[in-house]
């Protein structure tokens, strides 16, 4: 399913989650269009498992900032951790 035509021409290129919201930030965080994410996206938008993305950020391993009860993830952060990893 494709997305409704819009102007935001870069999420008609996705293929489309009809599921509802948190799926389609799935998607969005797994094509990189999200600058933050909770560890779910984070998790897609680098490819782990949400487990091994919890362990890996539960060691401190990867970059995060506490909000309110939980911790965000900067897409720019996580690119440049990745590139150093």
């Amino acid at each position: 399913m494709r997305a409704p035509e819009s102007a935001h021409a870069p999420y008609d290129l996705l293929p489309w989650a009809a599921q509802g919201e948190g799926e389609t930030r799935l998607v969005l965080a797994s094509a990189g269009l999200l600058a933050w994410m909770n560890a779910k996206e984070a998790a897609a938008y680098l490819g782990y498992s949400p487990s091994e993305f919890n362990r890996l950020a539960g060691a401190g391993e990867v970059p995060r900032h506490k909000r309110g009860a939980g911790y965000r993830y900067d897409r720019e952060e996580l690119r440049e951790w990745l590139r150093s990893a």
